[in-house]
């Protein structure tokens, strides 16, 4: 929600949380959990601020609430 990529590496989620919301969290920890707390915020539609910027954080929505479509898996190589 915070971060582009799936996985940011702890002082890219830092940096990535005070360029997003301007928080300058005093550690990773601290980063981590306001980001969690952001993604509750969006979940409750009382305290939702606006809607998501970016199509990564609406994927990171929908992945919690459960209402993300997975894609369809494939045929391994030779099967029917």
């Amino acid at each position: 929600m915070a971060a582009f990529a799936r996985r940011a590496d702890k002082d890219k989620m830092l940096l990535a949380v005070y360029m997003r919301w301007k928080f300058e969290a005093p550690d990773h920890d601290t980063a981590d959990a306001y980001t969690l707390a952001r993604i509750a915020a969006h979940l409750d539609p009382e305290l939702r601020e606006a809607p998501p910027e970016l199509k990564f954080q609406q994927e990171v929505l929908d992945t919690v609430r459960g209402t993300k479509k997975s894609p369809r898996p494939t045929r391994a190589a030779g099967r029917r």
